[in-house]
């Protein structure tokens, strides 16, 4: 049995090649997240505050609640209780606040939404 060494016909470029080489600041004032994306998505973090609501408006949205709903309490099963359970987590997260935090929920969020 003949054993025949192939080369790999694929080229291999090491990482810091490829990856992004934007490095910006951004305020760290707490809403760093919405100032990210609005940074990525409208060219400044002047927009932040307008992609935290956006980001909102999509949670609260009636065909998006019930699974925000499900994802911050798994005991959810009808529209009314989503509602109520997103609408809990906006308030007790303070999102309307200009330096509101984001959670792992807004990051799934802007996911889905971008």
């Amino acid at each position: 049995m003949n054993v025949v060494e192939r080369n790999n016909p694929v080229k291999r470029i090491p990482c810091s090649e490829i990856a992004p080489h934007i490095h910006d600041e951004i305020v760290g004032d707490g809403a760093c997240f919405f100032r990210t994306l609005s940074k990525a998505v409208t060219g400044t973090e002047a927009n932040h505050y307008v992609v935290c609501v956006s980001l909102i408006k999509f949670m609260l949205h009636p065909a998006n609640v019930l699974a925000f709903g499900r994802l911050l309490r798994q005991s959810v099963a009808y529209d009314i209780d989503a509602q109520k359970a997103v609408t809990s987590h906006i308030n007790r997260s303070r999102l309307y606040s200009e330096t509101a935090w984001s959670t792992e929920y807004e990051v799934f969020a802007a996911a889905t939404m971008f």
